[in-house]
């Protein structure tokens, strides 16, 4: 089963193919950033042989023209060096970041070859997973220039640029532009409102039912008194069968107890019995 990273990354190279090609370019640039010259060439390596037969074919658009310059070899992906000069600030001023989708799209390159994010539904976090350079810190920057703030963490050899906030999660996923990230955002947002919802719920019949205990708990001690000081059978015999179903029944709530009654009686008519027997008690007590 795909990860959720990985449905994200599909759609982002189906997404490709009706771009233009300033957009293209941009993405290529943003995959290949911390690429490496090797043997005469820009290589990447990539442990998803997928996503690097994807990146191939994005790279044969992008040099339509000029496919041989292009190698694709186990988990590799270059570029010859001739064709390097178009990875130069000169020519990404010139040819990439042309209309207001690039810069996205180069987002979109970044996310593609280094970073990795877990489904919003389950935990936020998204990170960009390098390799130990210098070129780190421009990576950093172009984070920050989108507004982006990442924590940074060593693992072995590599350097993370990790987000775990929320909100920084999701404007990332939703640069990213994909009805993946949109939709979990939502059902993310949306489950949380229900679980936040269902907690309130909780929390206030929790509240209700401890109030209702305390109550039953008090005709109960007073209950219990009258028992002890031998006046129950004093008490009309209204009272007295209110009395002896509030003792058999100590959890049920005033409804529940009214039902029980005979003939039944409303929940205004059962507090209303247990507060007679209330002041009954402090009648008895007050004559003693």
């Amino acid at each position: 089963m795909e990860s959720f990273s990985q449905k994200i990354k599909n759609e982002i190279v189906a997404q490709l193919e009706k771009s233009r090609m300033c957009c293209v370019f941009s993405f290529l640039y943003g995959a290949m950033f911390l690429s490496r010259l090797e043997n005469d060439s820009l290589s990447l390596y990539l442990a998803n042989a997928k996503n690097l037969e994807s990146l191939y074919n994005i790279g044969v658009k992008a040099f339509s023209k000029k496919r041989e310059k292009l190698s694709l070899n186990k988990k590799v992906f270059s570029i010859k060096s001739d064709e390097i000069r178009y990875f130069t600030i000169a020519e990404i001023e010139k040819n990439i970041m042309k209309c207001t989708k690039c810069k996205d799209n180069f987002l979109k390159g970044l996310f593609f070859a280094y970073g990795t994010v877990n489904d919003p539904n389950k935990s936020y976090r998204l990170e960009f997973v390098l390799d130990d350079s210098l070129r780190n810190e421009e990576i950093k920057s172009v984070l920050l220039s989108y507004g982006f703030s990442p924590k940074i963490a060593k693992r072995s050899k590599k350097v993370l640029y990790y987000f775990t906030k929320n909100e920084e999660v999701e404007e990332i996923l939703a640069r990213l532009g994909t009805f993946t990230a949109a939709f979990s955002i939502m059902n993310s947002k949306i489950n949380k409102e229900m679980r936040s919802n269902i907690n309130r719920m909780t929390n206030c019949d929790s509240a209700n039912i401890n109030k209702a205990l305390n109550a039953s708990q008090k005709y109960i001690d007073v209950i219990n008194k009258i028992v002890e000081l031998d006046m129950f059978d004093s008490m009309p015999d209204s009272l007295k069968e209110a009395a002896s179903l509030r003792i058999k029944h100590k959890d049920m709530n005033f409804i529940e107890l009214g039902r029980l009654f005979s003939p039944p009686i409303s929940k205004s008519g059962v507090c209303h019995r247990l507060e007679r027997i209330v002041k009954y008690y402090e009648e008895i007590t007050e004559n003693k």
